[in-house]
């Protein structure tokens, strides 16, 4: 098939703050992380409150503001700085591979090198060798033709996930 689908990705700070929560958060089930740091946080607040063991209060709110940072805030905040440093950058979805291209440099990927893609309500993630995830905001697509061209493909291509909510 010579058609290919093209997407421009703009950096969005609400759309990608949005995917990468839902990225973070759900595929990557970050969830249990922030139940065990709430938890730590419950238990510091009820210590504080108790004025019973200060000091273990303090410990445990600063292994949950660890938690916070490392599982979330951190990965969100890298991410959000290259992407916005990368600026614009055109994609083109062909059955063959993805070319990419921006203002400085110009790449093909093929469809071997991601091993899983997933798809939400607003965005499409997919995954690299590397744990590196591509993120394309689903407002980027001209139509919802090619959305669900692209989601036809990415079932082809990789091992994709049915769509997560």
């Amino acid at each position: 098939m010579d058609s290919y689908i093209e997407a421009e990705i703009k950096y969005i700070e609400e759309e990608f703050t949005k995917a990468l929560s839902f990225y973070i958060l759900r595929i990557c089930n970050i969830r249990l992380y922030f139940a065990i740091m709430y938890f730590i946080v419950i238990i510091a607040t009820v210590l504080i409150i108790l004025y019973y063991y200060a000091a273990i209060s303090i410990v445990f709110l600063f292994i949950g503001a660890i938690f916070h940072y490392f599982f979330y805030s951190g990965p969100m905040e890298q991410y959000k700085r290259v992407s916005k440093k990368r600026g614009m950058v055109i994609y083109r979805f062909s059955y063959e591979n993805v070319l990419s291209s921006s203002v400085n440099a110009q790449s093909t990927i093929m469809w071997s090198a991601f091993k899983k893609s997933y798809e939400s309500a607003s965005a499409f993630f997919l995954l690299d060798d590397n744990k590196f995830v591509y993120i394309f905001p689903k407002i980027c697509f001209s139509s919802s033709s090619d959305i669900d061209r692209l989601r036809d493909i990415l079932n082809e291509k990789t091992d994709y996930a049915k769509k997560c909510r």
